[in-house]
């Protein structure tokens, strides 16, 4: 119930701001307040959500901190042992990364939809993407997934030395980010194709994959490259059953209906650019979700495949569409279920201020 309130909450106070034309970012912090604190108070205040929690409370006490020495995650052992140094330890960080992620979350809304439309963006966030409800258990991918996030915009934007650094923070935070400058370069490539065909093939075929793929496939490539062959014997890795995979199309008709209207949206060259990465992004992340291994690396585009949702609900609340309040409210009660009659992991929540 508590994340049913809090989206509700949430995107009724940003809705406020849809009547003015720009706010600068500071002002939208200062008018965020109450749902900044909120935001903490839920995702610093987790209790054993996921499975990953005690793991992470050892580490903010600045235990085990040598594995990630190890693979190069050096911002993240830094973020650690700085705070141990000021006196924080536990709990304390899991506060103070949820303050980073919800400011960077509204940085990235505020620069790409401008504050009058950041409530639309909020909402598809929490009830379409997995990212509000997964970053409490694989905190350090989804802080690098949030820095990832505005690499991009970046390298879209053309400021190269910014996309660089922030790729390289975020690797400082989780080194499976390596991986991702080639799929950005190959990315970077396409920005331009900016065509339904084409949109339409690729998912097409990233829905084919996610179907027909078989875990041992990938098995088989990770014993004989040597690639990440430690998760072979992880508890982690299981077997997608076909069941869960179709459940994975639930939301498919609504980006499918984005690309039906992309002709219609009439984005400048960078928006443009922005949807066709974000279509790219949905078919790596969509297809991801065949493998519990490949969805780690699918979480890194998580919050990009939400755009072609949130920029169909902008051009039908501009149109004043009636098929706006029957998507919000589609995805609003799918949403519910998963965080009520079938919540299970971190859509089942528990607080430390009732423990």
């Amino acid at each position: 119930m508590v994340y049913l309130l809090y989206i509700i909450f949430s995107c009724s106070i940003l809705a406020i701001l849809s009547g003015y034309k720009s706010v600068k970012y500071v002002e939208l912090i200062i008018f965020s307040i109450p749902i900044i604190l909120v935001w903490i108070f839920i995702i610093g205040g987790q209790y054993y959500v996921g499975t990953d929690y005690p793991s992470y409370l050892v580490l903010f006490e600045g235990e085990n901190l040598w594995r990630m020495e190890g693979s190069g995650e050096w911002f993240f052992v830094c973020f650690v042992k700085g705070l141990n140094y000021l006196g924080l330890y536990g709990q304390d960080l899991f506060f103070i990364v949820a303050a980073f992620e919800i400011f960077l979350l509204l940085f990235f809304g505020e620069k790409l939809f401008t504050t009058k439309y950041l409530f639309i963006f909020f909402f598809v966030f929490i009830a379409y993407s997995s990212v509000f409800h997964n970053q409490m258990n694989g905190l350090r991918q989804y802080v690098a997934t949030y820095l990832f996030s505005l690499a991009v915009l970046f390298l879209m934007e053309r400021r190269y030395m910014l996309c660089l650094l922030f790729l390289v923070f975020a690797g400082g935070w989780h080194a499976s980010v390596m991986l991702l400058p080639i799929i950005l370069l190959f990315f970077y490539w396409l920005r331009n194709v900016y065509n339904k065909r084409f949109f339409y093939y690729i998912v097409l075929l990233s829905l084919l994959f996610l179907l027909v793929f078989k875990e041992k496939w990938l098995f088989s490539f990770m014993s004989l490259s040597g690639f990440y062959d430690q998760y072979l014997t992880s508890e982690y890795v299981q077997e997608v059953g076909l069941i869960n995979k179709i459940t994975k199309f639930v939301n498919v008709p609504i980006v499918v209906y984005s690309i039906y209207k992309s002709d219609k949206y009439k984005l400048n060259v960078f928006l443009r650019n922005i949807y066709t990465i974000s279509v790219l992004s949905y078919c790596v992340y969509i297809s991801c979700l065949a493998s519990t291994i490949m969805n780690r690396f699918g979480m890194y585009f998580s919050i990009l495949a939400c755009i072609p949702v949130v920029i169909l609900l902008i051009y039908l609340y501009r149109e004043k569409n009636i098929l706006f309040w029957f998507i919000i409210l589609y995805l609003f009660l799918i949403y519910a279920l998963k965080v009520t009659i079938f919540a299970v992991g971190e859509y089942a929540y528990e607080s430390v201020f009732f423990h």
